[in-house]
């Protein structure tokens, strides 16, 4: 299983372990766990995924924590935390991932800060940060990241940073 390109286990919500060691399927460029609401995994589950394009943990409602090891996802081109409600606080810095064009964080409510240093991501194309209505941003955040073409925000995100955000080509607030 060593050359296993694509796990799609979407949906499924009573699964709680993979019987498989994700760690040993370093050729994975594509993993779907969305939905997967019960799934529980070790801190450095994600470390050895160095092939990964897209990891998608959508509706984990037990990830309370990113930890560093997703900075050694350096191929990934889009990752998906969208509505992991309990996630509270994002260790991994993420500067290793040169390659990522997409992130989705809508409806993490419970994060408040935004620990990411977005300045180094500098392919990031997409950005979702709905549903935030807590979050703290340093006032440049957003200024450096000139590869932007659509940011979700919630509306006083919106209102808040619109001064130095209205060059993009796509911009969605409500």
């Amino acid at each position: 299983m060593t050359n296993l390109k694509k796990l799609w286990l979407y949906g499924c919500e009573n699964l709680e372990d993979i019987p498989l060691d994700l760690k040993i399927l370093s050729s994975l460029e594509y993993l779907n766990l969305q939905y997967c609401k019960n799934m529980e995994f070790d801190n450095d589950t994600f470390d050895a995924l160095f092939s990964s394009q897209i990891l998608l943990l959508d509706s984990y409602l037990d990830l309370k924590e990113v930890h560093k090891g997703f900075n050694n996802l350096t191929s990934i081109k889009e990752l998906s935390f969208t509505n992991c409600k309990h996630l509270k606080i994002i260790y991994a810095s993420f500067e290793g991932m040169t390659n990522l064009k997409k992130l989705l964080l809508d409806g993490c409510e419970n994060l408040k800060d935004m620990p990411l240093d977005l300045k180094t991501l500098l392919s990031l194309e997409y950005l979702d940060l709905q549903y935030y209505k807590n979050m703290k941003f340093d006032d440049d955040i957003f200024i450096s990241i000139l590869s932007f073409q659509t940011l979700l925000l919630d509306g006083y995100l919106f209102v808040h940073y619109f001064h130095i955000i209205k060059h993009y080509q796509t911009l969605f607030a409500h």
